[in-house]
């Protein structure tokens, strides 16, 4: 953005420029000198520092951002300047100084300079330099103020003159605004070429005229009898009586007219009609001053909303204004394309929320709080509360308030920028109504990105009591919102009771949107792109024979943890135990020849005394809570045995474990040992869990770490497990590591080897010392065919379409069915799951996840593709996903590309392997190579990378792994998510390979294409 720009000169009083003066702008709320970076020039330089010295005294400053600040100078022989509430704007694109001299204030007013801004568009505007705010002068005319060609006549205090040629009788605060305007008396507003109104009247448009406390709007319009109105071009009141209201072009209101609308005069009690039809039976409404537009309206709401509106034809318009309101709101949403007038009345409720008379939530983001769908974020600490038993939230049942003491917040998005909000809010004080208290307690933040934030004021409305000390009042942005925000954040707090206040309703309207004229294509190549730009940076970047395209959005974060997982050493592997679904793969140490698992559980054999068997998993964890299921299959001799539950191990030298020990006299106890370098420490020592051992005899460990906590305890197999931790305490010693077992028959053991059993080693949950974080704005969104390279008004409207669509995109998609995920079931589908964490495929024999799972395996549903290939859903592989199974519940399934399964692979479908996906998949290629890595250059969130990763595949150089690229991470890494079978199943973690596309790592180097779909 170009800076922005202040120019003002300081004059003495002959009206010529102080040679110097020494200038600082302070921040207008805090009287403090800003922070903000000034320069001398509009582009480059160096920033200032406070004061300023500025010879000659005119004031031609540049800043980065638009600022309210107070001016304050220090002039010759010590005098000083101060202004406030001085406005930094952006500088016009192109100045033309005037050539005459523009007159402020009376006509013995001060002289000041004029300047023609000129935008891009070819559109022009006046601005006047050095515009004395609030200017008073003195004699017979204080605060006023004219501008224009002549010096007014008969001035008065308070009148506002801007135009040639003004006549009338005019009259104290009397304002006019255009050529030959005639105000006639106390506070006439005339506004437009020839308008007339007359005292407390109100004439806008052309030839418009009222007399004194009537109305016209409208070129030509007249409303010529105290409090008429009329309403439209060449409306008129003239026939009617006092207060009459005449509404529609060329509408003219007759002698028994209450209220006339164009086409249809209805006259009903208390209230009145506008619009077309039927006049529906509101006898039950019970609500004063109904305003009915358009034909057949279906009221809603009336029960508990007064002074409502309504309008559409055979549908609510879905608006009203409920008690404390600052305007009636009204949507026009519900009216049919085909309803009559309707251009008129669209035009009249637009001119209505222009002046202020009604609130429009055309495009407005209306929140209930039924649920969250229509907020971007919350925090955890604000909750939905529903029903309204004793009538305190006066009737509204669904509302956000406080789970417990401390912040509470909620955030809005709009893509195009925030025009304004308003809030309905609840506050219980038991005292009687504080509005300063309340103030205290709800505030408001705008932001551009999600990340920087600004406090607006807010303008409270009264404090009205419901019931049980309860109070309802509005709350909304006190003055017009920054320009650029886009997000909009609450935040209740400070009041000790959680529950108190809390929010009934939200609005918040969106600044108007970007017009298609507004974005700029620009064709870049390696490969054809099409970028296109907005006059906030780049929107967009399509590619030509590809349907994805990558699209600017809200910020988004996306991380991933421990998968939690249970090993039940349901296969059969000797030498080692294998892999663990979920787990990653074991690693012992010593021979491993003495570990296996028998298909039941897995077995560990001690058979030189003293010497540790360790098997664990590689998987590096903080915090951790682990529980296990541990026995020793003969009875100890000679000396103790014990079984270890060991996490946060790094080696075999350095590791927590929780021991359970086995005498020979058969007691059972538990210690809590650390080891570090081969020293150990006992953090808890052997205390007593149980007597009367027998061989096979099975007891259940668990563990903790929690930040520096390590925790543990231990029960019999079939008993309750305690409520409270044996041993608990504080240790840093070892704070990363994996989980697993450590066997040991002690010195002097007899009868080896010692054989021990282990079963169902769960990790309830745990977190990785370094989890990914992805973090950008890009959204990617499919095209419905691919991009052909030509620029057309309709592409341009739909990614003004996506530019404020929050609807999950690929990546949105893709997380559904990562670790964590939760389900998602679909009524429309008979109850099917469609979404949730997916595994990647049933398990072999010896605990090895299948290949083979795709996207209609998962949902459970037999499947016919458009080519007439039909799939039967495998029950196996119910809510699992292989890696190129879940490419395509992503981009096909969810995104809506076609898809077939081994037949007519021509580029426009995606084919079922991953081996054709990359070959003769939809969209183009954008790297590839034979034997290396290829060139990330070009690679774009949401493209499909490809890898040859298999080492024991028989075909050399052919792809066996695809996922699909979401950005790059917080450490600078090209990270993809995928499914595989370590971790089992859709991950962008480093369990079983890092997933990363740079580096040594198995993918980085095993990549070999890059599709975009």
């Amino acid at each position: 953005m170009d800076r922005c720009h202040l120019y003002i000169p300081l004059l003495d009083s002959s009206g010529a420029t102080y040679p110097f003066a020494e200038v600082t702008l302070l921040d207008s709320e805090t009287g403090t000198p800003i922070e903000t970076p000034v320069y001398l020039e509009p582009i480059g330089g160096a920033p200032q520092t406070w004061p300023i010295l500025i010879d000659p005294a005119v004031v031609n400053l540049w800043l980065d951002a638009p600022a309210r600040v107070t001016l304050q100078a220090l002039l010759p022989g010590g005098a000083t300047f101060t202004r406030p509430g001085v406005d930094i704007s952006p500088a016009p694109a192109v100045t033309v100084r005037s050539q005459k001299e523009l007159h402020i204030g009376s006509a013995e007013g001060l002289n000041g300079d004029a300047l023609l801004a000129v935008s891009p568009d070819g559109s022009a505007v006046w601005q006047v330099l050095d515009v004395l705010k609030d200017h008073r002068h003195e004699g017979d005319a204080p605060a006023s103020t004219s501008l224009g060609l002549a010096d007014p006549q008969d001035v008065f205090p308070g009148q506002t003159w801007l135009g040639s040629a003004i006549s009338g009788t005019q009259g104290p605060h009397a304002t006019a605004l255009g050529v030959q305007a005639h105000p006639n008396g106390e506070d006439a507003t005339s506004i437009g070429r020839a308008a007339t109104a007359g005292e407390f009247g109100l004439a806008v448009g052309a030839a418009s005229n009222s007399v004194a406390s009537a109305v016209a709007l409208g070129a030509g319009s007249t409303a010529t009898k105290t409090d008429q109105v009329a309403l439209g071009r060449d409306a008129s009141g003239t026939a009617g009586p006092n207060g009459a209201v005449a509404v529609g072009a060329g509408t003219v209101a007759e002698a028994t007219t209450s209220v006339k609308t164009k086409a249809v005069h209805l006259l009903t009690d208390g209230s009145v009609v506008l619009g077309n039809g039927l006049m529906p039976d509101l006898s039950w409404v019970g609500a004063p001053s109904v305003v009915v537009l358009g034909n057949a309206v279906v009221p809603r709401f009336f029960s508990s909303r007064h002074d409502s509106v309504l309008a559409g034809p055979s549908s609510t318009f879905g608006a009203y204004g409920g008690a404390g309101t600052y305007q009636p709101m009204l949507s026009t949403n519900g009216l049919s394309s085909s309803a009559p007038d309707r251009a008129a009345l669209l035009s009249l409720t637009s001119a209505l929320d222009k002046l202020g008379v009604i609130y429009l939530l055309d495009d407005a983001i209306d929140d209930e709080l039924v649920d969250w769908t229509k907020t971007f974020a919350h925090n955890a600490n604000l909750v939905l509360e529903t029903g309204d038993g004793d009538g305190s939230k006066a009737g509204d049942l669904n509302r956000a308030k406080r789970n417990a003491a401390g912040p509470g917040t909620v955030t809005y998005y709009a893509a195009t920028g925030l025009r304004d909000f308003r809030s309905l809010v609840f506050a219980w004080q038991l005292s009687g109504p504080d509005p300063a208290a309340l103030a205290t307690e709800l505030v408001a933040d705008v932001s551009a990105d999600n990340v920087h934030w600004v406090r607006i004021p807010l303008a409270w409305r009264s404090m009205e009591a419901t019931a049980a000390s309860w109070y309802q009042t509005w709350v909304a942005n006190k003055r017009p919102l920054p320009a650029g925000m886009n997000y909009l954040r609450l935040t209740i707090d400070q009041n000790a009771s959680a529950f108190t206040p809390q929010i009934g309703r939200v609005v918040v309207r969106p600044a108007a949107p970007l017009g298609t004229s507004t974005l700029t294509p620009t064709m870049l190549t390696n490969p054809d792109r099409m970028q296109v730009s907005d006059p906030s940076g780049v929107l967009a970047m399509l590619t030509v024979g590809s349907r994805t395209v990558a699209m600017r959005g809200p910020m988004r974060t996306f991380t991933e943890n421990k998968r939690p997982f249970i090993d039940a050493f349901t296969r059969t592997v000797t030498d080692g135990f294998g892999a663990s679904p979920g787990g990653g793969t074991w690693s012992q140490s010593g021979s491993a020849s003495l570990y296996s698992v028998n298909g039941s559980v897995g077995q560990i054999s001690c058979d030189v005394a003293n010497s540790s068997r360790h098997a664990t998993i590689i998987d590096a964890l903080t915090d951790v809570d682990v529980t296990t299921k541990v026995t020793i299959a003969t009875a100890p001799t000679g000396a103790t045995s014990s079984i270890g539950l060991s996490f946060n191990y790094k080696d075999t030298n350095n590791a927590n474990r929780a021991r359970l020990l086995v005498t020979t006299a058969g007691v059972v106890q538990l210690a809590l040992e650390t080891e570090v370098d081969g020293m150990v420490t006992t953090l808890g020592a052997a205390t007593q869990v149980g007597s009367g051992f027998t061989a096979g005899e099975w007891w259940r460990i668990r563990a903790q770490r929690v930040g520096s906590t390590v925790r543990c305890r231990a029960w019999k197999d079939g008993t309750t497990e305690p409520t409270t931790w044996l041993h608990s305490v504080a240790d840093t010693s070892n704070s990363t590591g994996r989980v697993g077992y450590r066997a040991l028959a002690s010195s002097g053991s007899t009868g080896l080897p010692r054989q021990f059993k282990v079963d169902n080693l769960q990790v309830v949950s745990g977190s990785w010392a370094s989890s990914p974080i992805v973090t950008h704005n890009t959204w990617v969104r499919v095209l419905p065919q691919p991009f052909d390279g030509m620029w057309n008004t309709a592409l341009a409207s739909q990614l003004l379409t996506w530019a404020s669509d929050t609807t999950p995109d690929v990546l949105a998609y893709a997380m559904m069915y990562t670790t964590g995920a939760p389900a998602v079931i679909d009524a429309g589908l008979g109850g099917i799951q469609v979404a949730g964490q997916a595994s990647y495929g049933p398990l072999s024999a010896s605990g090895t996840p299948i290949e083979g799972a795709d996207f209609h395996d998962y949902l459970g549903v037999n499947w016919t593709f458009p080519n007439g290939e039909t799939r039967t859903a495998s029950e196996n592989e119910l809510h699992c996903l292989d890696c190129s199974g879940f490419v395509r519940m992503v981009y096909g399934y969810r995104m809506g590309i076609p898809m077939v399964f081994g037949q007519n692979m021509d580029g426009t479908a995606i084919p079922r392997q991953t081996k054709n996906i990359g070959l003769s998949g939809p969209g183009i290629i954008i790297a590839q190579e034979e034997s290396a890595a290829p060139s990330l250059a070009a690679l774009q969130i949401g493209d499909v990378p490809h890898f040859d990763a298999d080492t024991t595949d028989p075909v050399a150089g052919q792809f066996d792994h695809n996922g699909i690229y979401i950005g790059v991470d917080t450490a600078g890494h090209p990270r993809f998510v995928n499914s595989r079978k370590t971790p089992h199943g859709p991950t962008f973690g480093d369990l079983g390979g890092a997933s990363t596309l740079d580096g040594t790592g198995t993918y980085a180097t095993s990549l070999r294409l890059i599709r975009r779909f």
